[in-house]
């Protein structure tokens, strides 16, 4: 009978801690998941934010675009359609300036030294191929060599961006 007893409670014993360790591998039951808020820009993408603000005052400067907002797929009659989809669709723009209609000018990137990764050199690619059809330059600068308000007025074509649409 005292056997028994021993035996409940070791049984007992291991259950609660099979719980307990089950419950720490979850994060525990009344626990929080592991998210934390974190601002959408890093240091030099705010640099950069306000200076296209500045030098662009009449456009609408956006930021951390999924390019798939910007870059429509044809999809009736194109059986290439998932494969060119798949290319873009986890893909964002660091920035995109658009008229008040939201009609696009340009879109930019800020190149890190992430872009040195051969991953991230067939994701830039990726972009560089889709926006070489469209009519909407895609411009690249240097995180090393942030440039200033003038150097972004004279990057877009035509020196500045024209914010109402050509007739």
């Amino acid at each position: 009978m005292k056997t028994l007893f021993i035996l409940a409670i070791l049984f007992a014993l291991i259950g609660f801690l099979a719980m307990v360790a089950m419950a720490m591998k979850r994060g525990g039951q009344g626990s929080k998941p592991p998210y934390f808020l974190q601002k959408p820009l890093t240091a030099p993408e705010q640099t950069l934010f306000h200076r296209l603000r500045e030098a662009f005052p009449e456009a609408v400067v956006l930021a951390q675009v999924s390019m798939y907002a910007v870059v429509g797929i044809r999809k009736k009659g194109n059986p290439a359609y998932r494969g060119q989809f798949n290319k873009i669709r986890a893909k964002s723009l660091d920035f995109v300036i658009c008229r008040p209609d939201f009609s696009v000018i340009a879109a930019i990137e800020l190149d890190d030294a992430s872009h040195r990764d051969e991953w991230r050199q067939k994701g830039d690619a990726d972009k560089n191929a889709a926006f070489a059809v469209l009519d909407v330059p895609l411009i690249r600068f240097d995180v090393r060599q942030m440039p200033g308000v003038d150097e972004l007025k004279s990057a877009i074509p035509a020196g500045k961006p024209r914010l109402t649409k050509a007739a």
